[in-house]
C-alpha cells in the first residue's frame, strides 16, 4: 500500500486535491466518510481504490495477518500435545 499512498500524496493530490466531487453514486447510496450525499469525494475515491486493489492482491499473494498466541494459549497447546496418547 506504500506505493499507492506515495502516488496519491505526491502526484494525484496536487492535480486533483482541489476537487470536491469526483463522481456520483447511485441514488440513495450514502457511504459514511466516503461520500457527501450521493457525491463521491476525492478521499472517498482513494479509500475505495485501496480496497478495490488491496483485497484482490491480498488474495492473490495470500497475505494474512500474523496471529500471536498469548502465553496461556501456548501453554495449553503444549499440554494438549503431552496428554495425547501415542498410537
Amino acid at each position: 500500500f506504500g506505493i499507492f499512498y506515495f502516488v496519491f500524496m505526491a502526484i494525484l493530490t496536487p492535480l486533483y486535491g482541489g476537487l470536491n466531487i469526483v463522481g456520483t453514486l447511485p441514488g440513495g447510496l450514502v457511504i459514511p466518510l466516503i461520500s457527501t450525499g450521493d457525491k463521491l469525494t476525492y478521499i472517498g475515491w482513494y479509500i475505495l481504490s485501496l480496497l478495490a486493489t488491496g483485497l484482490p492482491l491480498g488474495k492473490i499473494f495470500q497475505a494474512q495477518p500474523k496471529l500471536e498466541q498469548s502465553p496461556k494459549e501456548t501453554e495449553r497447546v503444549g499440554q494438549k500435545g503431552r496428554n495425547e496418547v501415542p498410537r
